[in-house]
Formats: C-alpha cells, sequence, structure tokens
C-alpha cells in the first residue's frame, strides 16, 4: 500500500465557518396536518430545522470533554489557561497525534510497512517507493518507457530532500525515530525548511526570493474576498515589507498562522473578564459561539486522542 505524503498542509486548516444560528424552532403538525408557518413553509422546512438541530449537537464538543481539556492544558493548575500553556499544548498534542499515526490500521508500524526488506530500516528507495510506486521498466535498450513528467520529478526531488533531512545521523537510512520528521515534516523545523524553500519557489516567479501577494495567491484574488486577503496578507508580513519572506511563508505553509488565528478567535469569544486567561466556566460557557468554528475543531480533535 502506497502512503501518500502531501507537501501543503492548507487542507489541514480549513477556513473558519461561521456559528450556527440555533436561533429557529421547531413545531410539530397537529392532527396529522402539515403545520405551515408565517411565511408559508411546512414540514419539509420543519425536517431541515431538525437536520440542521443534529448537525450543531454533533459538531459541538461536550461540556465535560471541554473541562477535561481545560485541566489538561491548564500546566500550572491554576484554574485558568493562558495563552501561551494552550500554545505549548497545541504543539505537544500534534507530536502525540503524529506517533499514534504511526501506527496503520491493522496495527502494524508504518516503519515496518515502509521497510520492504525488513532490515530494521528505510532505505531512500523503499521510501520512494512506497510513495510513488514501483518505477516503470526499462526498455530494451536501458531507455525508461515511463513518459517524463516534470512535475512527478520536481515531487521525488522533495520527497529525497525531506528523507536527507530527516536522516538525522547521516547513515542513509531513515529509523523508527527518524520516519516521523519525514511524514510529518511540519512538525520538525528542521524539516520543514525544506519543504517551504520548495513551495515558496514554485510560487516567486520573479526568483527575487520573496513572495508579493500576486505570487503568494497565485493569480486566484477574488473581487469578493479581496479585502480579506489583503487584511491577511498583511497579517502575515511582519516585516511590512510589502513581501513574505521565508520565515512569514513558512508561518502560513505550516499551519501555525491558521492555529494562532483559531485560539485568537478562541480568547476573544472565551475570555469574558477580558484578563487573558480562561476559566474552565468561561470555556465551557463559550460552547455554542465556538461551535462549527476552527477552534472548535482543533479542541474536539484533543478530546478524541486523549479520549476524553
Amino acid at each position: 500500500m502506497c502512503l501518500i505524503l502531501s507537501i501543503s498542509f492548507f487542507a489541514a486548516h480549513g477556513e473558519d465557518r461561521p456559528p450556527f444560528d440555533d436561533g429557529g424552532s421547531v413545531t410539530e403538525p397537529l392532527d396529522g396536518e402539515e403545520e405551515e408557518s408565517a411565511d408559508g413553509v411546512g414540514e419539509e422546512a420543519e425536517e431541515e430545522d431538525t437536520e440542521e438541530e443534529s448537525v450543531w449537537q454533533e459538531e459541538q464538543i461536550s461540556s465535560e470533554q471541554i473541562r477535561g481539556l481545560h485541566k489538561k492544558i491548564d500546566a500550572n493548575s491554576d484554574g485558568k489557561i493562558s495563552m501561551a500553556e494552550i500554545t505549548d499544548f497545541d504543539k505537544a498534542s500534534r507530536h502525540e497525534i503524529a506517533k499514534k499515526q504511526m501506527v496503520t490500521t491493522d496495527g502494524e508500524s508504518m516503519h515496518d510497512e515502509i521497510d520492504a526488506d525488513k532490515d530494521g530500516k528505510i532505505s531512500l528507495d523503499e521510501m520512494l517507493t512506497n510513495i510513488f510506486g514501483h518505477p516503470a521498466p526499462e526498455a530494451p535498450d536501458g531507455s525508461s518507457l515511463e513518459t517524463p513528467d516534470e512535475h512527478m520529478e520536481q515531487e521525488r526531488n522533495l520527497e529525497t530532500q525531506k528523507f536527507k533531512a530527516a536522516d538525522k545521523n547521516g547513515d542513509g537510512f531513515l529509523d523508527k525515530e527518524e520516519l516521523p520528521a519525514a511524514i510529518r515534516p511540519e512538525l520538525h523545523d528542521h524539516v520543514f525548511s525544506v519543504v517551504a524553500s520548495h513551495m515558496m519557489k514554485l510560487k516567486d516567479k520573479d526568483g527575487d526570493g520573496q513572495l508579493s501577494s500576486e505570487e503568494f495567491w497565485e493569480g486566484d484574488e477574488n473581487d469578493e474576498i479581496a479585502e480579506d486577503q489583503a487584511k491577511e496578507f498583511e497579517m502575515l508580513d511582519l516585516d511590512k515589507s510589502g513581501k513574505l519572506n521565508l520565515e512569514e511563508f513558512t508561518n502560513w505553509e505550516s499551519g501555525s498562522y491558521h492555529t494562532a488565528d483559531a485560539m485568537t478567535q478562541l480568547f476573544e469569544i472565551a475570555d469574558e473578564d477580558k484578563d487573558h486567561h480562561i476559566t474552565a466556566a468561561e470555556l465551557d460557557a463559550a460552547r455554542p459561539v465556538l461551535a462549527n468554528s476552527v477552534a472548535t475543531s482543533h479542541l474536539a480533535e484533543w478530546a478524541e486522542h486523549y479520549e476524553l
């Protein structure tokens, strides 16, 4: 089974969705008749309301779970969590979740699955074969029967660079401690710098080593969201140079920017007394407003991982 390793992490960090509006009510028809509301909407609308209500309930983290998470995040056990505590907790949790992902669905370690010759270590050829499959056979004259693909070659080159960066001891193989860095490079700065550099070069059309807004959005700027894109670009552009350098771009590509944005939203909503800390009661009270937000997606993932 091939493991398709992604080099971009945008999908892992979805766009914020507005909180679900739970303001509607559902009434039941009397005597088996369909009851219409004031605007003439009948049973069909009631079914839609019920379905939306179900989505609301499914996507909202429970009070017990959120209070359990608060206790875990509260590193100094003072009854409240700070931005620093939740940031540290997020980083630690992502590493723990990554370790869990090193085991396949059938219980075999990912390392053992990729290690085709079962010598206890993964070679570059084994890694590339696992990702891209076996190369096409050669023609009788020794040439490749495979049609050259520039994009595929770029991908293979990137995976090779990631492999070498993950190989800390430089022995040409990946052991069980080194493999996670190659598979989840966003959690390992020394490997992710390779990924970010690669992605930046693909976007950097004028080759100046920085990204303009046009290069960053890759011509996908939409008039309807241009203002939001301009604000986001400005927030990423920490040195206010009008362009993104590698460090600023890495902040976006790794997902760090999206996580920080989600946690900022969490504090803006939950920190009721604005003391820059959140109590368990405040976090619990904010659940309805936070439902279906990116912040709650993080909370739900943590709750599932820690089996709360």
